[in-house]
């Protein structure tokens, strides 16, 4: 068997000849079989490495030049002390891409070779280059994911598209063109990066990947999108801004899973109705096109809380926009608008409006907005609201037009001389003080007028959506008084006079300034406190004094710490909301709120709950989404009344078996944790959880879906 019948054919001279070099390479490490018309390497080359493979004996330098060789056997991946080889003048097409796992090889000889793979970009490189890309391809087989990123391709390597089992693929910042249409064959793809390379157009056999969930091609020079791209329905992400993109097939619409759409900085024309259809987008982005109009489809988009329409030459908004009840941002800076759809005034939720560099005259009624933070109009011909109104900013213009909205046709040189002149207009000074509430609210108020403390009979005071910062220190003449309204305004403090006002039980000072927990309030007998969207940093000992609180809501703010005593007083507490703030730790004494029904401790930094919250047996609403928690710190099995529970976005590695005994849930979010599958999968699996819930507990469910239907309260009653 050796040396190899195809040495032994070649005559006794070549025989000996090819059995001293090897001889030769035992002692020098350099096995030189050059120029002996081998069709295959020969067995004997096999006793340079050990039998078991793990490394070679010391072979540093194989030369294999002018033979005929097409191919190399699989077993020189062993020979990992290699460091040079040689294969000039063969027969070589392609090189075995095991090469790369020679991780010593300083030198590659290939001249006289056809070689098309690795392809010529990268053997021109050098060794290495060549070596690190062939490695890629060669363990992606494995680990189904190929990153060749950077490597400045002029085509796509076709030997890409033969890995069928590629899961991810990036080959970003390249100079291509265009793709082949191969990459149809890469069916289990589902992340495809090709930003920042040089393309002009994407083939239609796209439409084969159809398990794509993220396609990435901003930064190129694509005209459009193919046809293709609507039977990639798995899409949840497409980037694709900063192209050239003039139009959007009608197929777009078929990708109605979408969550991460952005066209913006293309040159869009126009947008076809099927957009429409992505009803879970959260954020629409197509600014820096050239659209002239919008689409009454968007009127689909009902999850759209993004609206970002600006740098277009937009002349008028739909009045569909009105259906997008869920907008929180609307930018449609630097347009053509002329005029703004009444519509508008139906966007309860949004917070910003940009409508600044425009053709705008007049505002529509935005006054009842009471959500709107920010509202930028610059750079338009306004008439109304007028300049002076505009320069003092946001809550002036929300208020001027609450104020225009409430003049019911008072003169103009009436409305701009204030909510005073308005009122002597309609002969409503002191109105409501008679029968005990008065409402100055949205009067573009920055003080109290001193006219409100002449009527200590008052019951009822509503001074929300105004400018004030300060309040008189004589406040607290005003004793009768059982609700104070004060939210969206500027105050920083509360005067100590407030200690007077014994027969307060409703107190609002929702978005204002304050930094503190007010200790003013601690002696009084509230029953609701509203202080959320402030500056407050810690709920204090002093807190704990509130015995008679039943609701008490902080969201919003930084608070990081909570009392011991802070949290040991408020038992009668039924409704406690400390949402999105900086908690990381709460009290032991955080378990003596028995009366909980409803908690919300959503968006913040916990880690654990206190044993305690064990006792909070009469809890129907948990809300615990968006923080650390892991199932350890979940001691909810307790609470048996519990209808609805938060976990979405915790450390959760599994659905705890404890839940079973949660017999009357039937709202459960458990999405974004740690689990091993799927976003889709997670929800299948607590839905699957749901289910079987219902068939243990099949006459308890019976009589909740009952009371569902007699209240006509639709889904609410089915577990989600």
């Amino acid at each position: 068997k050796s040396p190899s019948p195809e040495v032994l054919a070649k005559g006794m001279e070549a025989t000996l000849d090819y059995m001293r070099r090897l001889k030769t390479a035992e002692d020098t490490g350099c096995l030189d079989l050059s120029d002996m018309g081998l069709t295959y390497l020969p067995s004997e080359v096999m006793r340079f490495y050990k039998t078991f493979g793990v490394e070679c004996t010391g072979l540093t330098s194989l030369i294999l030049d002018g033979n005929d060789l097409k191919w190399l056997p699989v077993y020189l991946r062993t020979m990992t002390t290699l460091t040079d080889l040689s294969l000039r003048n063969c027969k070589f097409t392609r090189l075995p891409y095991f090469l790369g796992d020679l991780q010593n090889l300083k030198t590659v000889w290939l001249e006289g070779n056809d070689i098309t793979a690795p392809p010529n970009d990268i053997v021109r490189r050098g060794v290495q280059a060549m070596l690190q890309y062939m490695r890629a391809v060669d363990t992606s087989w494995w680990t189904k994911e190929l990153d060749i990123a950077g490597q400045r391709f002029d085509v796509v390597p076709l030997e890409v598209c033969s890995v069928d089992s590629l899961t991810s693929l990036r080959m970003h910042n390249q100079m291509f063109r265009t793709v082949p249409e191969q990459i149809k064959n890469l069916t289990s793809l589902t992340h495809l990066n090709l930003q920042h390379c040089a393309l002009v157009e994407l083939p239609d056999t796209i439409s084969g990947l159809y398990s794509l969930r993220e396609l990435i091609v901003n930064n190129n020079r694509l005209l459009t999108l193919p046809a293709g791209i609507g039977a990639c329905t798995a899409l949840t992400e497409l980037r694709a801004h900063e192209n050239v993109l003039e139009e959007l097939p009608k197929e777009i619409g078929n990708l109605t899973h979408m969550v991460d759409l952005r066209l913006f900085n293309n040159n869009l024309l126009e947008l076809p109705n099927e957009v429409g259809y992505m009803r879970y987008l959260p954020a629409f982005r197509i600014s820096i096109n050239q659209l002239p109009k919008l689409t009454e489809g968007i009127a689909g988009l009902e999850s759209v809380a993004d609206l970002l329409i600006a740098d277009n030459f937009l002349e008028e908004l739909p009045k569909e926009i009105g259906m997008l009840t869920s907008i929180t941002r609307l930018r449609a800076t630097n347009n053509r608008l002329v005029k703004l759809p009444d519509e508008l005034s139906q966007l309860h939720n949004m917070t910003e409006l940009a409508v600044s560099d425009n053709r705008l005259k007049s505002l529509p009624a935005l006054g009842y907005l009471t959500a709107l933070r920010n509202l930028q109009v610059a750079n338009n011909p306004l008439a109304s609201p007028p300049d002076e109104i505009v320069r003092k900013g946001t809550f002036a213009m929300v208020g001027y037009l609450k104020l225009l909205q409430d003049a019911e046709g008072a003169p103009m040189e009436t409305i701009l001389r204030g909510p005073a002149a308005v009122e002597a207009f309609h002969g409503l000074i002191g109105k409501g003080a008679a029968d005990g509430h008065m409402s100055l609210r949205s009067r573009l108020l920055v003080q109290l007028p001193f006219q409100v403390l002449e009527h200590p009979e008052l019951t009822s005071l509503d001074i929300e959506g105004n400018m004030i910062e300060h309040l008189p220190s004589d406040f607290g003449t005003l004793t009768a008084l059982t609700k104070l309204h004060m939210s969206y305004n500027q105050i920083l403090s509360v005067p100590e006079s407030i200690k007077r006002m014994r027969l307060l039980t409703v107190l609002e000072l929702k978005y204002n300034r304050l930094t503190e927990f007010p200790p003013s309030i601690c002696s009084l007998r509230l029953e609701t406190l509203e202080l959320d969207c402030n500056d407050i940093q810690e709920i204090p000992a002093c807190a704990g004094t509130l015995h008679t609180l039943t609701f008490l809501s902080i969201s919003n703010n930084h608070v990081r710490v909570v009392e011991e005593a802070g949290a040991a007083g408020l038992t009668g507490l039924v409704t406690l909301r400390l949402q999105q703030n900086e908690l990381m730790v709460l009290p032991d004494t955080f378990g003596l709120l028995t009366n909980l029904k409803y908690l919300d401790l959503s968006f913040n930094h916990l880690v654990a709950l206190p044993a305690g919250i064990a006792h909070m047996t009469r809890m129907r609403e948990l809300k615990l989404s968006y923080n650390d928690l892991d199932a350890k710190s979940l001691p909810v099995e307790s609470m048996a009344g519990l209808e609805e529970l938060h976990l979405t976005a915790n450390r959760l590695t599994g659905i705890p078996h404890t839940f079973a005994h949660l017999k009357e849930l039937r709202a459960f979010f458990i999405g974004s944790n740690l689990f091993p599958v799927d976003a889709h999968q997670q929800f299948l699996k607590s839905h699957e959880l749901c289910q079987k819930w219902l068939k243990v507990n099949l006459d308890t469910w019976a009589a909740t879906q009952m009371k569902a239907d007699s209240k006509k309260t639709g889904r609410r009653g089915l577990p989600r």
